[in-house]
C-alpha cells in the first residue's frame, strides 16, 4: 500500500519537476500530461454485471448475518419511493446521502439496487485505492477515486469536477457526499459546495434537468463509535460485518437543478436545502431518544421520569419518527442501550455508563428540529 502510495507520488512530482523545467512552448504537453496522469488515477472502470453478480453473492451472508429479519439484506427505503422512481429514470440523478461511516456506500447501493433505481458511480478516498488489488476491484465497482490531500492543486480539482460533470451530462447516475468525511460527532456538518458545482455545471453544458436526490441513512450502530469517541485506535473489518443492525434511508424531496440555475449562488441555496431535507427526513430511532435525554439529565431519572420527558419529545418533535409510541420508545431504547453496556437500570434510576457513547447516539436527533 505505501510502496503504491510513493509511486504514484514520485510520478506525480516528475511531472510537474519536467513542467517547471520546459520551455514556454512545450507547456502545453506537459499540461496534457499531467491531466492524462490525474485522469487515469480518478477514472472508474466500472462494470455492471461485476456489480450485480457481487451484491447477489453476498446478499444471502447479509441475510443470515442479520437474522433473517426485515432489513437483513438492504436498508429500509421510506419517503415517496415511487414517484420519485419515476422521475429518476428519466433524468440524470446526482445522489447526495448523509455520511456517518465507512459501510454508507454499501447501504445506499443496496437499498437502490433493491428497490430498482439506477445504481451510480461513487467517490472513494484514494487512500482505500493505494492498494492495486483492492483499488482495481473498487473501480470495476463504480468507485472513482479522490484524493481528499490534494485539493488545494488545482489542476487537480479542475480534473475531478469536470469527470464528475461529465458523468452528469452523459446520464450516468453519480454519487457524493457533501459533506466531505464522516461525521465523528454525529452531527449533520457544514456542506461543502464544490462537487454541488458539478450538477449546475452540467445543467448548463447539456441544457437537461438534473436531480438532486438528498438522501439521509439512519443506522441502528455506527461501526466506528468506539474510534469516534476516542476508546478504540481503529474499526477493524469483522467490526463493520457483525456491528451492522437495521437500517433505515429516507429519500428526501428531489431538487430540481433548473430552479436554482439562475440565481446569484445556486450551490448555496441547494445545500441549505439538501440540509433541510436531512434533518427533516432522518429517521430518528427509539435509544437516539433515549440517550439524548439521559445524556441531558445525567442524575437518575426514573422509568417513569424517562417516559414523560419522551413523550414530551415526541409531541414536540418535527421530523420523522421510527416510532411514535412513548411505552415502546422507551422499552427498545433502553433495551438497545443496555445490549452495548452504556447504561444500566438501578432500583434508583438510569445510570450511565459510558458518558461518550451516550452522548454521541443522542447528536442524531438534528438541533433544529428537536
Amino acid at each position: 500500500k505505501q510502496k503504491n502510495d510513493a509511486r504514484n507520488f514520485t510520478q506525480e512530482l516528475a511531472l510537474w519537476q519536467e513542467f517547471s523545467r520546459c520551455k514556454e512552448e512545450e507547456e502545453l504537453q506537459h499540461i496534457e500530461q499531467l491531466v492524462r496522469f490525474y485522469t487515469d488515477s480518478i477514472a472508474d472502470y466500472y462494470v455492471p454485471v461485476a456489480r450485480t453478480l457481487l451484491m447477489r453473492l453476498i446478499s444471502p451472508f447479509r441475510l443470515i448475518l442479520g437474522g433473517f429479519r426485515p432489513g437483513s439484506v438492504g436498508p429500509i427505503v421510506g419517503g415517496r419511493v415511487k414517484e420519485i422512481k419515476k422521475l429518476v429514470d428519466n433524468y440524470p440523478v446526482f445522489y447526495v446521502p448523509t455520511h456517518r461511516t465507512h459501510i454508507d456506500s454499501v447501504e445506499l447501493v443496496y437499498g437502490l439496487f433493491l428497490k430498482g433505481f439506477p445504481l451510480p458511480r461513487f467517490a472513494a478516498a484514494s487512500i482505500l485505492m493505494s492498494n492495486p488489488i483492492w483499488g482495481a476491484f473498487l473501480k470495476s465497482m463504480g468507485a472513482y477515486s479522490v484524493d481528499r490531500e490534494n485539493t488545494r492543486n488545482i489542476l487537480y480539482l479542475e480534473v475531478l469536477t469536470q469527470y464528475t460533470t461529465m458523468m452528469l451530462e452523459s446520464g450516468i447516475p453519480a454519487l457524493a457526499y457533501p459533506e466531505g468525511t464522516r461525521s465523528r460527532t454525529a452531527e449533520f456538518q457544514q456542506i461543502k459546495t464544490g462537487l454541488l458545482s458539478t450538477a449546475i455545471d452540467a445543467f448548463r453544458e447539456s441544457g437537461h434537468e438534473i436531480i438532486v436526490l438528498p438522501i439521509s441513512i439512519s443506522h441502528q450502530w455506527v461501526p466506528e463509535d468506539l474510534a469516534f469517541t476516542g476508546q478504540a485506535r481503529d474499526t477493524g473489518f469483522w467490526t463493520y460485518v457483525f456491528r451492522r443492525r437495521k437500517t433505515f434511508m429516507e429519500l428526501g424531496e428531489p431538487i430540481r437543478v433548473s430552479d436554482f440555475a439562475d440565481k446569484e449562488e445556486p450551490t448555496s441555496a441547494i445545500a441549505e436545502l439538501i440540509l433541510k431535507h436531512w434533518q427533516q427526513s432522518y429517521k430518528i430511532q427509539p435509544h437516539f431518544i433515549v440517550a439524548k435525554i439521559l445524556s441531558q439529565h445525567p442524575g437518575k431519572l426514573s422509568r417513569h421520569e424517562l417516559l414523560t420527558k419522551v413523550q414530551g419529545f415526541l409531541n414536540k418533535y418535527k421530523g420523522t419518527l421510527q416510532l411514535t409510541d412513548a411505552k415502546k420508545t422507551v422499552r427498545i431504547g433502553v433495551k438497545l442501550l443496555k445490549s452495548r453496556k452504556l447504561i444500566d437500570e438501578t432500583a434508583h434510576g438510569f445510570e450511565i455508563l459510558n458518558p461518550s457513547l451516550v452522548e454521541y447516539y443522542g447528536n442524531f436527533i438534528p438541533v433544529a428540529l428537536a
